[in-house]
This record gives structure tokens, C-alpha cells and sequence, in this order.
């Protein structure tokens, strides 16, 4: 009777073994599936947005706007491409997989290295700043930063530190610029200032 009992308990415990793995099993495909969908929803948005944007914001020829996009945290590099990769220098910390796609020359012009994989999307018309063909950046956050600028026929892409560099003003350098001028202008009387409208409505423009 005992020997009969055994074999009962060994034999209920494999299959509860069996059941837990199963369901951990089925829980940890799940959970892979429910990411894998937050991953290609939050991607699909970006690049939707991203296509937008350049659309618009090329079209107004002289506006200039700083886009911030949330991007998914597998993503771990975007680059902009804008045309051949003859005489192009390429950015040292260039994915290689990215390269590799770029190498293809099949008409994309945007790259986002995601996980192990590489997505590839034409966005629309772009120039990049200077002589680049190949501007890279690295998510800080799930968040990636750029200055979009309208040039008419296309969209001017650059990385908002570039523009950030050439303003010679510090925030209290620009706070004391302000005062000063506030104070020349409060010690100016209107009749000076009618004066000099007269005059320079005057000028021949």
C-alpha cells in the first residue's frame, strides 16, 4: 500500500513540474510578444511623426524648430543619410550594421538600429549641415533630439548643440544684454524715438 502511494506522489509531482513549466513557459512568450508590439508601436510612431515633420517643416522655407521624439529603448542608434557614399566621411561611432545598410544605396535615407536589426525608412527630402552625408544619434532616455529646419524643397538636419555653439551668450550674459537694453531704451523720450522712425522712414530701403 505504501509502494502503491509512492509511485501516486512521484507521479504528482512530475506533473506539477510539467504544469509550472508550461505555464512559465506560455507566460514568458507572452510577455516577449507584448513587448515586441510596445517595441513596433513605439518605432512605427516615431518614424510617422519623423515623416511629418520633414514634410512640413521643409516646405516653410526659413523656420527652424527643435523636435524631441521618444523612441523605444532597444533602439540604440538613428542616422540620417542624404545621398552617396563617395568621398563621405562616416562617423566613428557608426553602427556597423548600419553601414552595411546604407552600403545597399536603396533609396532610405533614415536608419534606426534596433536590437540586433536594422529599420530602414525614406523620410522625405533632407540636407545635413556642412559637408556630411551621414549624421548619427544615440538615444539619451528612449529620447532622441534634432533641429529641423525649412529649406524649401527639403529639411535641414542637425543636431541642436551645432547651433547652441555659435550663440556667444551664456543665460546671464543674455539676462544683463536685456537690462541694458531696457535701460537705454526707458532714457530714450518719445520724441527721440519719433525722430528716428522719421528718419528711417526716409531712407531710401
Amino acid at each position: 500500500m505504501k509502494k502503491a502511494y509512492s509511485h501516486t506522489s512521484i507521479f504528482i509531482y512530475i506533473l506539477t513540474l510539467v504544469i509550472v513549466a508550461l505555464i512559465f513557459s506560455y507566460s514568458y512568450t507572452s510577455l516577449k510578444n507584448i513587448l515586441q508590439v510596445d517595441s513596433d508601436l513605439q518605432i512605427a510612431q516615431f518614424k510617422n511623426k519623423l515623416r511629418e515633420d520633414i514634410d512640413t517643416i521643409g516646405k516653410d522655407y526659413g523656420s527652424a524648430f527643435i523636435r524631441e521624439y521618444q523612441i523605444h529603448s532597444s533602439v540604440s542608434q538613428v542616422c540620417f543619410y542624404k545621398g552617396t557614399m563617395h568621398y563621405c566621411s562616416v562617423p566613428e561611432n557608426i553602427s556597423p550594421m548600419i553601414i552595411d545598410f546604407i552600403a545597399l544605396e536603396t533609396g532610405n535615407n533614415v536608419f534606426i538600429h534596433v536590437g540586433q536589426g536594422v529599420e530602414a525608412i525614406y523620410a522625405g527630402k533632407i540636407q545635413l549641415a556642412g559637408t556630411d552625408c551621414i549624421y548619427c544619434i544615440k538615444p539619451e532616455n528612449s529620447r532622441i533630439k534634432i533641429m529641423l529646419s525649412g529649406m524649401g524643397d527639403r529639411t535641414l538636419i542637425q543636431s541642436p548643440d551645432d547651433i547652441l555653439e555659435k550663440i556667444p551668450y551664456t543665460e546671464e550674459s543674455l539676462a544683463e544684454e536685456i537690462a541694458h537694453a531696457e535701460e537705454l531704451y526707458s532714457e530714450t523720450s518719445s520724441d527721440d524715438i519719433d525722430s528716428i522712425i522719421e528718419e528711417l522712414l526716409e531712407i531710401d530701403w
